[in-house]
Protein backbone atom coordinates (compact mmCIF):
# COMPACT_ATOMS: atom_id res chain seq x y z
CA UNK A 1 0.00 0.00 0.00
CA UNK A 2 1.61 3.14 -1.05
CA UNK A 3 0.60 6.04 1.34
CA UNK A 4 1.11 3.68 4.72
CA UNK A 5 4.24 3.03 6.29
CA UNK A 6 5.01 1.49 9.44
CA UNK A 7 7.74 2.90 11.85
CA UNK A 8 9.64 1.14 14.53
CA UNK A 9 11.88 2.88 16.79
CA UNK A 10 13.78 3.04 19.52
CA UNK A 11 13.24 5.43 23.24
CA UNK A 12 16.38 7.45 23.59
CA UNK A 13 17.64 8.76 26.98
CA UNK A 14 15.62 11.84 27.00
CA UNK A 15 12.48 10.26 26.33
CA UNK A 16 12.25 11.23 22.30
CA UNK A 17 11.82 8.69 19.62
CA UNK A 18 13.82 7.55 17.37
CA UNK A 19 12.93 5.74 14.37
CA UNK A 20 16.35 6.26 12.02
CA UNK A 21 16.28 7.62 8.74
CA UNK A 22 12.95 8.57 7.24
CA UNK A 23 12.14 9.41 3.52
CA UNK A 24 10.86 13.41 4.58
CA UNK A 25 11.68 15.44 8.15
CA UNK A 26 7.42 15.51 8.29
CA UNK A 27 7.65 11.62 8.67
CA UNK A 28 9.90 11.82 11.79
CA UNK A 29 7.60 15.41 13.17
CA UNK A 30 4.15 13.94 12.32
CA UNK A 31 4.85 10.64 14.77
CA UNK A 32 7.03 12.15 17.77
CA UNK A 33 4.24 14.85 17.98
CA UNK A 34 1.26 11.75 18.24
CA UNK A 35 3.65 9.79 20.48
CA UNK A 36 3.74 13.03 22.63
CA UNK A 37 0.31 13.40 22.67
CA UNK A 38 -0.77 9.78 23.23
CA UNK A 39 1.13 9.73 26.29
CA UNK A 40 -0.38 13.21 27.98
CA UNK A 41 -3.91 11.62 27.56
CA UNK A 42 -2.33 8.17 29.03
CA UNK A 43 -0.93 10.11 31.63
CA UNK A 44 -4.23 11.94 32.08
CA UNK A 45 -6.54 9.20 31.88
CA UNK A 46 -3.99 7.08 34.17
CA UNK A 47 -4.21 4.11 32.28
CA UNK A 48 -1.75 1.43 32.91
CA UNK A 49 0.32 0.51 29.23
CA UNK A 50 2.58 -1.90 28.29
CA UNK A 51 6.12 -1.10 27.74
CA UNK A 52 7.32 -1.35 25.00
CA UNK A 53 9.38 0.51 21.83
CA UNK A 54 7.47 3.21 19.62
CA UNK A 55 5.26 1.71 16.98
CA UNK A 56 3.81 4.26 14.51
CA UNK A 57 1.55 3.43 11.89
CA UNK A 58 1.78 6.58 9.39
CA UNK A 59 -0.79 7.49 6.37
CA UNK A 60 1.22 9.64 4.14
CA UNK A 61 -0.34 12.20 1.02
CA UNK A 62 0.57 14.40 -1.21
CA UNK A 63 3.91 15.16 -3.14
CA UNK A 64 5.65 18.23 -3.44
CA UNK A 65 4.68 18.93 0.00
CA UNK A 66 3.89 15.55 2.60
CA UNK A 67 0.88 15.35 4.55
CA UNK A 68 1.55 12.91 7.25
CA UNK A 69 -1.07 11.62 10.14
CA UNK A 70 0.23 9.42 11.89
CA UNK A 71 -1.77 6.41 14.37
CA UNK A 72 1.07 5.52 17.09
CA UNK A 73 0.53 2.00 18.97
CA UNK A 74 -1.67 1.89 22.19
CA UNK A 75 -1.14 -1.04 24.03
CA UNK A 76 -3.08 -1.38 26.98
CA UNK A 77 -2.02 -3.64 29.56
CA UNK A 78 -4.39 -6.59 29.41
CA UNK A 79 -5.99 -5.53 26.02
CA UNK A 80 -5.14 -6.19 22.64
CA UNK A 81 -3.46 -3.21 20.97
CA UNK A 82 -3.89 -1.37 18.39
CA UNK A 83 -2.72 2.17 16.34
CA UNK A 84 -4.98 5.68 17.50
CA UNK A 85 -4.57 8.81 16.20
CA UNK A 86 -5.40 11.07 19.36
CA UNK A 87 -6.45 14.56 20.21
CA UNK A 88 -6.56 16.88 22.84
CA UNK A 89 -6.97 20.51 21.92
CA UNK A 90 -7.97 23.68 24.05
CA UNK A 91 -9.71 21.87 26.94
CA UNK A 92 -7.59 18.83 27.53
CA UNK A 93 -7.82 16.97 31.04
CA UNK A 94 -5.19 17.62 33.45
CA UNK A 95 -5.69 14.04 35.49
CA UNK A 96 -8.84 11.70 35.67
CA UNK A 97 -9.17 12.28 39.60
CA UNK A 98 -9.94 16.13 38.78
CA UNK A 99 -13.48 15.11 36.76
CA UNK A 100 -16.79 13.91 38.20
CA UNK A 101 -17.51 11.67 35.34
CA UNK A 102 -16.68 10.14 31.86
CA UNK A 103 -18.83 10.67 28.95
CA UNK A 104 -17.57 8.14 26.08
CA UNK A 105 -19.33 9.22 22.55
CA UNK A 106 -19.12 6.31 20.42
CA UNK A 107 -19.65 7.27 16.45
CA UNK A 108 -21.12 4.56 14.39
CA UNK A 109 -22.71 5.77 10.78
CA UNK A 110 -25.46 3.63 8.98
CA UNK A 111 -25.12 1.57 5.98
CA UNK A 112 -22.15 1.99 4.14
CA UNK A 113 -21.57 3.99 1.02
CA UNK A 114 -22.10 0.73 -1.64
CA UNK A 115 -25.22 -0.44 1.19
CA UNK A 116 -27.60 1.74 -0.34
CA UNK A 117 -28.30 2.27 -4.09
CA UNK A 118 -29.96 5.29 -6.63
CA UNK A 119 -31.60 4.50 -9.26
CA UNK A 120 -32.37 6.72 -12.07
CA UNK A 121 -34.18 4.93 -14.40
CA UNK A 122 -34.79 7.51 -17.04
CA UNK A 123 -31.20 7.36 -17.77
CA UNK A 124 -30.82 3.66 -16.72
CA UNK A 125 -28.80 4.54 -14.08
CA UNK A 126 -27.67 2.94 -10.42
CA UNK A 127 -25.10 4.45 -8.20
CA UNK A 128 -24.40 4.51 -4.62
CA UNK A 129 -25.82 6.65 -2.00
CA UNK A 130 -23.07 9.99 -1.93
CA UNK A 131 -23.09 10.52 1.55
CA UNK A 132 -20.97 13.49 1.98
CA UNK A 133 -21.74 17.30 3.43
CA UNK A 134 -22.77 18.60 -0.36
CA UNK A 135 -26.25 19.19 -1.19
CA UNK A 136 -27.37 15.96 -2.67
CA UNK A 137 -30.03 17.12 -6.16
CA UNK A 138 -30.02 14.67 -8.78
CA UNK A 139 -33.19 12.33 -10.13
CA UNK A 140 -33.64 9.66 -7.83
CA UNK A 141 -36.46 6.89 -8.76
CA UNK A 142 -35.84 4.18 -6.89
CA UNK A 143 -34.08 3.04 -3.66
CA UNK A 144 -32.52 0.34 -2.19
CA UNK A 145 -30.55 -0.81 0.62
CA UNK A 146 -28.75 -4.19 1.70
CA UNK A 147 -30.30 -6.02 4.31
CA UNK A 148 -27.26 -7.37 6.53
CA UNK A 149 -24.98 -4.87 8.31
CA UNK A 150 -21.85 -3.97 5.65
CA UNK A 151 -18.51 -4.70 6.90
CA UNK A 152 -17.75 -1.13 7.78
CA UNK A 153 -21.01 -1.20 10.33
CA UNK A 154 -19.28 -4.62 12.01
CA UNK A 155 -15.71 -4.11 12.15
CA UNK A 156 -16.25 -0.37 13.42
CA UNK A 157 -18.59 -1.57 16.38
CA UNK A 158 -16.33 -4.32 17.06
CA UNK A 159 -13.21 -2.26 16.92
CA UNK A 160 -14.93 0.91 19.16
CA UNK A 161 -16.40 -1.03 21.53
CA UNK A 162 -13.22 -3.18 22.47
CA UNK A 163 -11.32 0.43 22.98
CA UNK A 164 -14.32 2.25 25.24
CA UNK A 165 -14.65 -1.12 27.38
CA UNK A 166 -10.25 -0.68 27.66
CA UNK A 167 -10.40 2.97 29.00
CA UNK A 168 -13.39 2.70 30.84
CA UNK A 169 -12.88 -0.69 33.02
CA UNK A 170 -9.65 1.29 34.14
CA UNK A 171 -11.32 4.51 35.14
CA UNK A 172 -11.64 4.78 38.97
CA UNK A 173 -13.57 3.03 40.68
CA UNK A 174 -17.00 4.37 41.75
CA UNK A 175 -16.97 6.88 39.04
CA UNK A 176 -20.46 7.23 36.84
CA UNK A 177 -19.72 6.53 33.38
CA UNK A 178 -21.96 7.26 30.22
CA UNK A 179 -21.65 5.62 27.11
CA UNK A 180 -23.22 8.55 23.96
CA UNK A 181 -24.16 6.08 21.42
CA UNK A 182 -24.05 8.69 18.71
CA UNK A 183 -25.86 6.94 15.20
CA UNK A 184 -27.17 9.31 13.24
CA UNK A 185 -30.72 9.34 12.17
CA UNK A 186 -32.19 12.67 11.31
CA UNK A 187 -28.94 13.71 9.85
CA UNK A 188 -29.82 10.60 7.48
CA UNK A 189 -32.76 12.28 6.30
CA UNK A 190 -31.41 15.29 5.22
CA UNK A 191 -29.42 13.69 2.58
CA UNK A 192 -32.57 13.66 0.32
CA UNK A 193 -34.55 16.67 1.86
CA UNK A 194 -33.20 18.99 -1.06
CA UNK A 195 -33.66 16.55 -3.73
CA UNK A 196 -36.89 16.08 -2.09
CA UNK A 197 -37.58 19.47 -1.98
CA UNK A 198 -36.56 20.06 -5.50
CA UNK A 199 -39.49 17.78 -7.07
CA UNK A 200 -36.26 15.25 -8.23
CA UNK A 201 -37.18 12.70 -5.30
CA UNK A 202 -41.36 11.20 -5.32
CA UNK A 203 -42.28 11.46 -2.13
CA UNK A 204 -42.66 7.66 -1.70
CA UNK A 205 -39.17 7.18 -2.75
CA UNK A 206 -38.44 9.84 0.48
CA UNK A 207 -40.78 8.26 2.60
CA UNK A 208 -39.16 4.71 2.21
CA UNK A 209 -35.68 6.43 2.63
CA UNK A 210 -37.13 7.72 6.49
CA UNK A 211 -38.16 4.11 7.09
CA UNK A 212 -34.58 2.46 5.84
CA UNK A 213 -32.95 4.64 8.37
CA UNK A 214 -35.44 3.89 11.13
CA UNK A 215 -34.75 0.65 10.62
CA UNK A 216 -31.16 0.51 10.24
CA UNK A 217 -30.56 3.09 13.13
CA UNK A 218 -32.61 0.22 15.55
CA UNK A 219 -30.86 -2.62 14.44
CA UNK A 220 -27.36 -0.60 14.57
CA UNK A 221 -28.14 0.73 18.29
CA UNK A 222 -28.70 -2.65 19.11
CA UNK A 223 -25.60 -4.30 18.05
CA UNK A 224 -24.00 -1.78 19.49
CA UNK A 225 -25.45 -1.46 22.94
CA UNK A 226 -25.34 -5.37 23.25
CA UNK A 227 -21.37 -4.96 22.21
CA UNK A 228 -20.89 -2.35 25.36
CA UNK A 229 -22.79 -4.60 27.51
CA UNK A 230 -20.63 -7.58 26.93
CA UNK A 231 -17.19 -5.92 27.01
CA UNK A 232 -18.13 -3.17 30.05
CA UNK A 233 -18.72 -4.64 33.29
CA UNK A 234 -19.83 -2.79 35.82
CA UNK A 235 -22.93 0.50 36.35
CA UNK A 236 -23.15 2.67 33.20
CA UNK A 237 -25.31 4.56 31.56
CA UNK A 238 -25.90 4.11 27.80
CA UNK A 239 -28.01 6.58 25.56
CA UNK A 240 -28.46 7.31 22.37
CA UNK A 241 -27.74 11.00 20.60
CA UNK A 242 -30.85 13.34 20.41
CA UNK A 243 -29.28 16.37 19.45
CA UNK A 244 -31.83 16.72 16.57
CA UNK A 245 -35.03 15.11 18.05
CA UNK A 246 -36.79 17.73 18.44
CA UNK A 247 -36.98 18.33 14.88
CA UNK A 248 -37.26 14.59 13.65
CA UNK A 249 -40.87 14.23 13.92
CA UNK A 250 -41.67 17.49 11.82
CA UNK A 251 -39.51 16.63 8.74
CA UNK A 252 -41.17 12.65 9.39
CA UNK A 253 -44.75 14.63 9.35
CA UNK A 254 -43.65 16.66 6.36
CA UNK A 255 -42.93 13.72 4.42
CA UNK A 256 -46.26 12.37 5.13
CA UNK A 257 -48.24 15.45 3.67
CA UNK A 258 -48.43 17.64 7.05
CA UNK A 259 -47.13 20.95 7.48
CA UNK A 260 -43.92 21.98 5.41
CA UNK A 261 -40.91 22.91 8.00
CA UNK A 262 -37.97 25.03 7.45
CA UNK A 263 -34.46 25.43 7.71
CA UNK A 264 -35.41 28.55 9.67
CA UNK A 265 -38.09 26.71 11.42
CA UNK A 266 -35.80 23.94 12.71
CA UNK A 267 -32.94 25.99 13.71
CA UNK A 268 -35.53 28.10 15.72
CA UNK A 269 -37.19 25.17 17.27
CA UNK A 270 -33.91 23.71 18.30
CA UNK A 271 -32.67 27.16 20.12
CA UNK A 272 -36.40 27.11 22.11
CA UNK A 273 -36.12 23.77 23.23
CA UNK A 274 -32.44 23.53 23.74
CA UNK A 275 -30.26 25.77 25.41
CA UNK A 276 -26.92 24.48 23.97
CA UNK A 277 -28.32 24.55 21.14
CA UNK A 278 -29.45 28.10 21.61
CA UNK A 279 -25.33 29.21 22.58
CA UNK A 280 -24.25 27.68 19.54
CA UNK A 281 -26.26 29.12 17.32
CA UNK A 282 -25.23 32.30 18.30
CA UNK A 283 -21.72 31.72 16.94
CA UNK A 284 -22.58 29.54 14.20
CA UNK A 285 -25.76 29.88 11.75
CA UNK A 286 -26.31 26.82 9.76
CA UNK A 287 -27.81 27.77 6.19
CA UNK A 288 -28.33 24.26 4.55
CA UNK A 289 -29.49 20.87 5.71
CA UNK A 290 -25.96 19.57 5.24
CA UNK A 291 -24.84 22.38 7.63
CA UNK A 292 -26.99 21.57 10.46
CA UNK A 293 -26.39 17.58 10.61
CA UNK A 294 -22.97 18.25 10.70
CA UNK A 295 -23.06 20.98 13.35
CA UNK A 296 -25.81 18.59 14.95
CA UNK A 297 -22.77 16.47 15.98
CA UNK A 298 -20.52 18.69 17.14
CA UNK A 299 -23.24 19.57 19.77
CA UNK A 300 -23.47 16.26 20.77
CA UNK A 301 -19.79 16.38 21.71
CA UNK A 302 -20.40 19.16 23.61
CA UNK A 303 -23.73 18.04 25.60
CA UNK A 304 -21.70 14.75 26.64
CA UNK A 305 -19.32 17.43 27.80
CA UNK A 306 -21.97 19.07 30.14
CA UNK A 307 -21.11 22.55 28.22
CA UNK A 308 -24.04 23.80 29.80
CA UNK A 309 -23.75 22.77 32.90
CA UNK A 310 -21.22 25.41 34.61
CA UNK A 311 -20.25 23.35 37.84
CA UNK A 312 -20.30 20.39 36.21
CA UNK A 313 -16.36 18.31 35.68
CA UNK A 314 -17.80 15.68 33.18
CA UNK A 315 -14.55 14.27 30.88
CA UNK A 316 -15.71 14.29 27.36
CA UNK A 317 -13.94 11.35 25.97
CA UNK A 318 -14.42 10.84 21.71
CA UNK A 319 -14.17 7.27 20.64
CA UNK A 320 -14.44 7.13 16.77
CA UNK A 321 -13.52 6.49 13.30
CA UNK A 322 -10.14 8.19 12.54
CA UNK A 323 -12.88 9.91 9.21
CA UNK A 324 -14.27 11.63 12.00
CA UNK A 325 -11.77 13.81 14.04
CA UNK A 326 -13.09 17.09 12.21
CA UNK A 327 -15.82 16.79 14.53
CA UNK A 328 -13.34 17.32 17.69
CA UNK A 329 -11.33 19.97 16.31
CA UNK A 330 -15.37 21.93 15.59
CA UNK A 331 -16.29 20.85 18.68
CA UNK A 332 -12.80 22.24 20.98
CA UNK A 333 -13.01 25.74 18.61
CA UNK A 334 -17.10 26.45 19.66
CA UNK A 335 -16.62 25.35 23.10
CA UNK A 336 -13.77 28.43 23.56
CA UNK A 337 -16.32 30.54 21.73
CA UNK A 338 -19.41 29.31 23.98
CA UNK A 339 -16.92 29.75 27.04
CA UNK A 340 -16.02 33.48 25.95
CA UNK A 341 -19.28 34.50 26.66
CA UNK A 342 -20.95 32.22 29.39
CA UNK A 343 -19.78 30.58 32.58
CA UNK A 344 -19.36 26.96 32.43
CA UNK A 345 -16.49 23.93 32.07
CA UNK A 346 -15.57 21.66 29.16
CA UNK A 347 -12.88 19.24 29.38
CA UNK A 348 -12.61 16.41 26.35
CA UNK A 349 -10.11 14.33 24.25
CA UNK A 350 -10.42 11.79 21.71
CA UNK A 351 -8.43 8.56 20.62
CA UNK A 352 -9.74 7.55 16.68
CA UNK A 353 -8.54 3.68 16.06
CA UNK A 354 -7.21 2.68 12.84
CA UNK A 355 -9.29 0.02 11.12
CA UNK A 356 -8.03 -3.57 11.39
CA UNK A 357 -9.77 -3.90 7.41
CA UNK A 358 -7.29 -1.38 5.17
CA UNK A 359 -9.57 -0.35 2.35
CA UNK A 360 -7.74 0.86 -0.70
CA UNK A 361 -8.35 2.89 -4.10
CA UNK A 362 -5.93 3.45 -6.54
CA UNK A 363 -3.28 1.91 -3.80
CA UNK A 364 -4.56 4.68 -1.53
CA UNK A 365 -5.89 3.99 1.62
CA UNK A 366 -9.72 5.05 1.99
CA UNK A 367 -12.36 5.00 5.00
CA UNK A 368 -13.66 1.80 5.55
CA UNK A 369 -16.99 3.44 4.77
CA UNK A 370 -16.64 4.06 1.43
CA UNK A 371 -14.41 1.01 0.39
CA UNK A 372 -16.59 -1.39 2.17
CA UNK A 373 -17.70 -4.39 -0.62
CA UNK A 374 -21.24 -4.06 -1.63
CA UNK A 375 -21.30 -8.14 -1.11
CA UNK A 376 -19.07 -10.73 0.51
CA UNK A 377 -15.31 -10.85 -0.35
CA UNK A 378 -13.04 -13.73 -1.62
CA UNK A 379 -9.40 -14.16 -0.34
CA UNK A 380 -6.60 -15.63 -2.41
CA UNK A 381 -7.51 -19.26 -1.81
CA UNK A 382 -11.13 -18.41 -3.31
CA UNK A 383 -12.30 -19.45 0.12
CA UNK A 384 -15.90 -16.73 0.49
CA UNK A 385 -15.70 -14.22 3.80
CA UNK A 386 -19.21 -12.65 5.09
CA UNK A 387 -18.20 -9.56 6.69
CA UNK A 388 -19.22 -10.93 9.81
CA UNK A 389 -16.57 -13.72 9.28
CA UNK A 390 -14.21 -12.06 8.73
CA UNK A 391 -14.67 -9.32 11.44
CA UNK A 392 -15.06 -12.55 13.87
CA UNK A 393 -11.96 -14.12 12.69
CA UNK A 394 -9.82 -10.66 13.36
CA UNK A 395 -11.34 -9.79 16.68
CA UNK A 396 -12.27 -13.78 17.52
CA UNK A 397 -15.88 -11.95 18.73
CA UNK A 398 -19.51 -13.20 18.20
CA UNK A 399 -21.20 -10.53 16.23
CA UNK A 400 -25.38 -10.58 15.44
CA UNK A 401 -25.71 -10.76 11.94
CA UNK A 402 -30.02 -10.98 11.21
CA UNK A 403 -29.72 -11.91 7.74
CA UNK A 404 -28.72 -15.52 6.63
CA UNK A 405 -28.46 -14.69 2.83
CA UNK A 406 -25.08 -14.68 2.16
CA UNK A 407 -24.16 -13.60 -1.71
CA UNK A 408 -20.65 -13.51 -2.89
CA UNK A 409 -18.31 -11.03 -5.20
CA UNK A 410 -14.94 -11.88 -6.56
CA UNK A 411 -12.76 -9.66 -4.83
CA UNK A 412 -8.92 -10.11 -5.13
CA UNK A 413 -6.96 -10.54 -1.81
CA UNK A 414 -7.99 -9.16 1.47
CA UNK A 415 -5.90 -7.30 3.50
CA UNK A 416 -5.83 -7.02 7.29
CA UNK A 417 -3.77 -5.15 9.88
CA UNK A 418 -2.73 -5.69 13.57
Amino acid sequence: MDNLMHLCGKWTNDGSPDFGSVPDPAIQKAPARRLRRLRQLIRALDIDTDAEDPSVLCEVRGSSKLYVRAFPRLNISGAPPMFVFPRAGNHSPLHIADQSRVSFVVAVCLFGAWSVLLRDRHQGITRPMPITSEPFAERVDAIEAEDRFSLYELETTARLTRLTAAIGQRMPAGMPIEVVMQVPRQQYYMYLLDAWEQGLVPTSVFCRWLRLVDQRHARVCSLLRQQLRQRLSGPMMIRVADSLEEIGSALTDWAAGGRPVSLAWCLARLADRRPLWRRVLEFHHPRTWSQLWRLSYVVEQLSAGRLDEPNDRTLMVAIQDPAEELTFEAADRIASQIRGAYPGSYSSCGLYPLERVIATENAQRISLYRGSPPRDLVDDRDKPWTPRQIVNDIYQDSLVDSLAVEHCLPVAGLRTEG
